[in-house]
């Protein structure tokens, strides 16, 4: 494929390049904070090499603060001008000249050690100083037969998964995000849809039109190729309110050109590129190796979100991308004031088309032979059918609510259900029940009975067998610590078992919360 591509310079490493520098109070740091500002540093020596050729005008990258927050609740920031109170400096401690403050008041005794992954974004922190910061929840991402120290991690699949080139990626995406924040501000609001027949559809017409046009050997076929996703476009967008389709645009535009961002970084570290990191800085930092399988995982994610019939926000990360991916190919130069003059990508595409009503009508008639549309309508229905029955039977339960809230301890619901979940909106239905969550020494445990994830933090299920006056639940625990707190606690129901160290009972007529207030012992 005939991307535009840059003579780029072989980067070279030494101690000229901002490896963080250690002083004597260097023990004052673990080990996983090490390894962390080593990462931040390898992000800033990429964006070195590639940034200005990645978006014209990007250049203020190593002054972007992080703040990395590990599940044993200490707190990291990096090269923030007014740190809050808590914060303490580590003398001696610097990366590229940026200074390190960390903040251990909370630390609780649990053992963090690599590899991690985390993710987040920019939030305005600072104690009178309010400055975009990018702000990283980091999580362990514990694999089999992790390495010995001074041994670097197996290529293997599930190791390329959690390698340390993902991070990269991912405090890329986020400083990309304080940049863009700099020239735009959202006007539209995240799209929120839930899924028709007819979106998913065309959704996943759109995906495969782009991704056959980003394959495409030549440039006219891949614009051909690129009409044929913006007819599907309009034929997806029938049933959606222009309030919406300004919303789904827009979402593209932002996280779909972080997510260009790190595509057009690994395109041009195909040149040149010559690591900074070593097997003894950080065990899983591959080298970027394998950057012909970074970049097919872009293509697996356009395509797989095209697959996904009941998904609407989540398709724009991979779908703006491309779509930006395809502009830089077809019609370079469409970056400049972009952001500055407020513009989205499915505008720019339609600019550079400017497709006539007799050209779209013929477009329009040739996706049902080129994508099998009935084939895929067929598909979609099922699931979309699903996903509605689901969703009517869950709403008529009645009786008594539980909720278990997990956001005292910072952890999103992540549960593995007995069979298909189902996204609407913030929620997630699972008829057929949620089996089994489970982080630190918190456990959820699940009977087969129709549940609901909201909102990230928590999971519902109604108790249809409750009778008034019936207590539905049993609970144990060590000792109390206050009014309707418990500590290594155990709550039985005929639906779930939940245990956890430290709980919050609230006991309603006809709903109870239990909010886990930690997620390791508090002695």
């Amino acid at each position: 494929m005939k991307f535009i591509r840059h003579s780029l310079f072989a980067l070279t490493f030494g101690a000229c390049c901002g490896f963080p520098t250690y002083g004597q109070t260097e023990t004052q740091v673990p080990e996983y904070v090490k390894i962390e500002l080593k990462r931040l540093e390898e992000t800033w020596r990429l964006l070195d090499l590639g940034a200005e050729r990645i978006w014209p005008g990007w250049a203020d990258y190593r002054d972007v603060p992080f703040r990395f927050q590990y599940p044993n609740r200490v707190e990291l920031l990096v090269g923030h001008p007014d740190p809050p109170d808590g914060f303490q400096l580590v003398p001696g401690l610097e990366v590229s000249g940026r200074k390190v403050h960390i903040d251990r008041r909370h630390e609780v005794s649990l053992a963090i050690k690599a590899p991690l992954l985390g993710g987040g974004g920019p939030i305005p922190f600072g104690k009178t100083n309010r400055v975009e910061t990018v702000d990283l929840k980091m999580r362990d991402a514990t694999i089999k037969d992790a390495p010995e120290p001074g041994q670097q991690a197996k290529e293997t699949p599930e190791a390329v998964r959690i390698a340390s080139e993902n991070q990269i990626l991912i405090n890329i995406h986020e400083i990309f995000h304080c940049f863009q924040r700099k020239l735009y501000q959202y006007r539209y609001g995240n799209l929120r849809f839930n899924p028709d027949v007819a979106y998913a559809l065309y959704a996943e017409v759109e995906s495969l039109a782009l991704g056959n046009a980003y394959a495409a050997g030549d440039d006219s076929t891949a614009r051909d190729y690129l009409k044929d996703f913006r007819v599907a476009r309009s034929l997806k967008r029938k049933n959606m309110t222009e309030v919406e389709q300004n919303q789904e645009s827009e979402d593209e535009m932002m996280e779909g050109t972080a997510v260009y961002a790190e595509t057009r970084l690994l395109q041009l570290l195909k040149d040149s590129y010559s690591p900074g990191l070593t097997v003894q800085d950080d065990p899983f930092f591959l080298g970027f190796r394998n950057l012909d399988l970074f970049l097919r995982k872009k293509v697996d994610s356009l395509r797989e979100s095209g697959l996904d019939s009941l998904e609407a926000r989540g398709k724009c990360y991979s779908y703006g991308s491309f779509q930006a991916l395809l502009l830089t190919r077809l019609f370079p130069g469409w970056q400049k004031d972009f952001f500055q003059k407020g513009r989205l990508l499915s505008g720019e595409i339609d600019k550079a088309l400017a497709l006539e009503d007799k050209e779209r009508e013929d477009v329009a008639a040739r996706l049902e032979d080129r994508y099998k549309v009935t084939e895929l309508r067929t598909r979609h229905a099922a699931t979309v059918g699903r996903r509605d029955a689901a969703y009517a039977s869950i709403q008529a339960r009645q009786g008594r609510t539980f909720i278990v809230n997990l956001k005292p301890t910072g952890e999103f619901v992540a549960p593995e259900g007995y069979g298909d979940g189902f996204r609407i909106g913030l929620i997630q239905l699972f008829p057929d029940g949620i089996r089994e969550m489970k982080f630190n020494e918190v456990l959820f445990a699940g009977q087969k009975v129709p549940m609901v994830e909201e909102q990230l933090y928590y999971v519902k299920w109604v108790d249809t067998d409750w009778k008034p006056g019936e207590k539905a639940y049993e609970l144990t625990f060590s000792r109390t610590g206050g009014p309707d707190i418990y500590y290594d606690a155990e709550v039985k129901t005929r639906g779930f078992t939940l245990k956890a160290p430290k709980i919050r009972v609230s006991d309603g007529p006809r709903r109870v919360k239990i909010s886990v207030l930690s997620k390791v012992p508090e002695r």
